[in-house]
């Protein structure tokens, strides 16, 4: 045994060098003494000195041994070892945990042994002390018969919320919350956004939308084709058009609104998808019956009935639309009320063939993943493998598939349908690779009906593939049987085939790097068996955060974020409103943000009826905003009611308004005219100037310099003075001018009846490199901005002009052109902050 201290005070050591000391000492072995008897053990040392007296010695070694007398004869020596080998481990500071690489190390592992890799379990569990079990604290287990069942505990939690079938992957890896009816993935729980977003732009990235609203529509095509006119966006292309999306070649994004409201009404974004037909042999049905019709009337001498837009027994179609889950109840509600509309105004003749319109809930029957990035192609490509080459055009879509850089090469929209077998055959999955030199031409294949059909339309499909037929250790079973580990399993004929579709997706704004991808779909029941095939391939894995932030980077609004006036836009802020203030009202005065001293108006949401002037300020006791001289007006704000402008055309009718002496009433002249062409009645009692009044458009706001801006940032209109200071100077120094406002003790005040907006999505943008938000002003006061900077010429010359990538030298005094954005100037400013910083707007289409 080591010595615990020296024998002598002047024989000290240090504390490394008596733990080297203990160490040795544990690891000696003692050796029996080789003096008379009586003698103690000792420990015999042998130098190389000895080396011709052992070999001599060995010439005379016995032939045989006696393994028992042996054995006797050496029984110290053997127990001496095992001593020595007990001590020397009972004198180490370092579990066999400790000993692996910190990139190892895991918590759990100091007290359970299968947290220690195979090699190490036995020391592992040498280590282990066993747990003492106290008198009284032994839980007895339920017998078998009042178990309850996993299945049935996990139902018991699914009383208020629905879970989707990822949903036990996604709690194990990410902050869940409870949304629309959904426990929903919030964000993963890594506190670092950086890698999302290079998943994005370099590699890939997962969100599973199973959780999106999808209904299914069928009867007559012209009968929906007038549906879906009568709830569109009415800027948007005709979702009837036969040449180019009642084909089902490709899918359509639009907003619905209210019937016969627009542009009031706003209910959500909707992508609408129609089931793929083959439209020449359709009319060719159509005419035979015609001509039949004809001759049996010829033959009973009976004279031709005038034939009605819609045939009674003309052949069905399906369309679908797919929506936000918070949108679904009213959505429905609005197709029931236009379907019965329509049906009534048909008027066929009595005794004729009835006429339906079927509406059905898909929500329960489909699995949707988003994969975004240059890199999804060749992940679906190296995840699914099809089943079975239908036709030409499949197959010369599948050879071009893994060569795509982005799905931007492509039409957007593109509907592609087939049928894969069952990903778990092929477990794990390897990426397809681009080829470099390859060219990625646009191939013939995309304008073919038979490139989009797809077995997920049909309703007994979806029905008989709800259950997987094999479950994952029926596979593995099977996998075990090869003699080769980790080769695919072969597709047999009872194996299931899935029918599956994919729909190019694309995120871009103006002036904006744009986000591409797919929306893969297939039948309910699959999602567990897509979801690892999809992730190993190196796939990253978003939540909602992820989602809207794709959104943000690309300059493209995030319903019902940036939704302002709608129903889920409403839930959501005062949600966030609530939630806001309870944790502002537990700080401690001293600690917390005083916004009445900072100026900020209305701090928990955004006060959207002050800044239109349709409503009084709380701070004003009644009295509305003050406005400029030429913001004034004399309207009733009883009868306004706020809407937002949007759509594909709104830039060319803000550049029409602008041209326009009288603004109000050339919108609502152009809105007149967009409500006639889609045979709605025009406005009779909407007076022009409370649509102007009412109407909010959605802008991009640019920093010029310094500052992130948060939700809920404040946009303020600049004086002329202030427009004059910045032109006359950078971009840090007209930050400096703005903010030397600061030392008058009445600025807060004075500032506040220059709000004319609100941020609704801002933060730091990683694909700009700077601040950069979305947000909301009204279209009275957008003008009035535009107008400001015509005055004083402050045009964005482009940037490629200019070999200076600095943003003051982009912003000259010159005369328009026609290469020349104008952008109206402002200054904006965190909720919780006192510095003004200088910006532009963009408007958003």
């Amino acid at each position: 045994m080591a010595p615990k201290r020296p024998a002598e005070p002047s024989q000290e050591i240090s504390g490394r060098d008596r733990k080297k000391q203990k160490v040795e000492f544990a690891r000696t072995i003692t050796v029996q003494s080789v003096q008379g008897a009586g003698a103690g053990p000792s420990t015999v040392t042998i130098d190389s000195t000895c080396r011709q007296f052992q070999l001599r010695c060995m010439k005379g070694l016995p032939s045989q041994l006696d393994v028992e007398r042996f054995a006797e004869a050496r029984a110290f020596e053997i127990d001496a070892m095992h001593k020595a080998m007990k001590s020397a481990s009972e004198s180490s500071t370092q579990r066999v945990w400790q000993s692996l690489p910190r990139a190892l190390r895991r918590r759990a592992a100091s007290h359970d042994v299968r947290r220690v890799p195979v090699r190490l379990r036995e020391r592992a569990k040498a280590e282990m002390d066993p747990v003492a079990k106290k008198p009284g604290h032994y839980k007895r287990k339920p017998g078998k018969t009042k178990r309850v069942d996993k299945a049935t505990e996990f139902l018991k939690r699914q009383k208020n919320k629905k879970w989707l079938e990822t949903h036990l992957w996604h709690a194990k890896r990410m902050h869940m919350g409870d949304l629309w009816g959904y426990r929903l993935a919030l964000q993963p729980a890594e506190k670092s956004f950086r890698s999302s977003h290079r998943a994005s732009v370099h590699g890939s990235i997962l969100h599973d939308v199973s959780y999106q609203a999808v209904i299914e529509l069928k009867g007559p095509p012209a009968i929906l084709a007038e549906l879906l006119r009568a709830l569109t966006d009415y800027q948007d292309t005709d979702p009837g058009a036969k040449s180019r999306l009642m084909t089902g070649i490709r899918a359509f994004d639009t907003h619905l609104y209210e019937h016969n409201a627009y542009p009031y009404g706003l209910i959500a974004p909707v992508t609408v998808l129609w089931k793929a037909e083959d439209l020449a042999a359709i009319e060719q049905d159509r005419a035979d019956r015609a001509a039949m019709k004809d001759l049996l009337a010829k033959q009973k001498g009976k004279r031709k009935a005038p034939a009605s837009s819609t045939e009674p027994d003309e052949p069905s179609r399906t369309v679908w639309l797919r929506t936000h889950p918070a949108a679904y109840d009213k959505l429905v509600a609005e197709i029931k009320v236009v379907a019965s509309g329509l049906l009534r105004d048909v008027g066929y003749e009595v005794g004729g063939p009835e006429i339906a319109i079927e509406i059905a809930d898909l929500r329960n029957e489909l699995v949707m993943f988003n994969i975004m990035g240059p890199k999804s192609s060749q992940v679906i490509k190296g995840t699914l493998k099809p089943a079975r080459w239908n036709n030409n055009e499949f197959q010369e879509f599948w050879s071009m598939l893994g060569d795509l850089q982005s799905t931007a090469s492509i039409p957007r929209n593109t509907v592609i349908g087939f049928t894969v077998n069952d990903p778990r055959l092929s477990f794990p999955p390897h990426n397809a690779k681009a080829r470099a030199h390859k060219t990625t031409s646009q191939p013939q294949c995309f304008g073919s009906t038979a490139l989009t059909k797809s077995g997920l339309w049909d309703t007994d499909v979806r029905q008989s593939l709800k259950t997987p037929r094999y479950k994952k250790k029926d596979l593995d079973r099977r996998r075990e049987q090869h003699l080769i580990p980790g080769t695919d399993l072969d597709p047999m004929r009872q194996d299931d085939r899935i029918p599956v579709m994919l729909i190019s997706r694309s995120l871009q704004g103006p002036g904006s790097q744009g986000v591409h991808g797919w929306t893969l779909m297939a039948p309910a029941g699959w999602g567990m068996a897509f979801l690892p095939s999809l992730i190993y391939t190196g796939t990253r894995v978003g939540g909602l955060r992820e989602n809207a932030m794709q959104h943000f980077e690309a300059g493209v609004t995030y319903f019902p974020n940036d939704y302002p006036f709608t129903d889920p836009y409403t839930a959501l802020w005062n949600s966030r409103a609530e939630s806001d203030f309870a944790r502002w009202y537990r700080t401690p005065p001293a600690k917390r943000v005083a916004y009445d001293k900072l100026g900020t108006r209305s701090p928990w949401q955004p006060d959207w009826g002050v800044v239109l002037g349709i409503e009084s300020s709380p701070a004003d006791a009644g009295d509305l905003v003050e406005v400029d001289i030429n913001d004034a007006m004399d309207v009733d704000t009883n009868t306004i009611q706020p809407w937002l402008f949007r759509g594909q055309r709104t830039t060319e009718l803000v550049e029409a308004m602008a041209a326009s002496s009288d603004p109000a009433k050339c919108l609502l002249g152009k809105i007149n005219g967009l409500r006639v062409g889609r045979k709605a009645p025009a406005f009779q009692d909407v007076d022009a100037e409370d649509l102007f009044q009412g109407a909010l458009v959605r802008v991009q706001v640019l920093l010029q310099g310094r500052g992130n801006p948060d939700d809920m940032a404040i946009i303020y209109k600049m004086d002329d003075e202030e427009a004059k200071q910045w032109s006359a100077s950078d971009s840090s120094q007209a930050a400096d001018v703005v903010e030397n406002d600061e030392e008058d003790e009445d600025h807060s005040e004075k500032q506040k009846d220059k709000i004319i907006g609100y941020v609704t999505s801002g933060n730091f943008s990683l694909a700009r490199g700077h601040g950069f938000a979305i947000g909301a002003v009204p279209l009275r006061k957008f003008l009035i901005l535009l107008e400001q900077s015509k005055r004083y010429m402050y045009i964005l010359i482009p940037v490629s002009s200019f070999p200076s990538d600095k943003m003051s030298d982009r912003l000259q005094l010159s005369p328009p052109s026609s290469s020349s954005v104008v952008k109206p100037l402002v200054k904006i400013r965190d909720r919780n902050g006192q510095k003004f910083r200088g910006a532009y707007l963009q408007l958003i289409d």
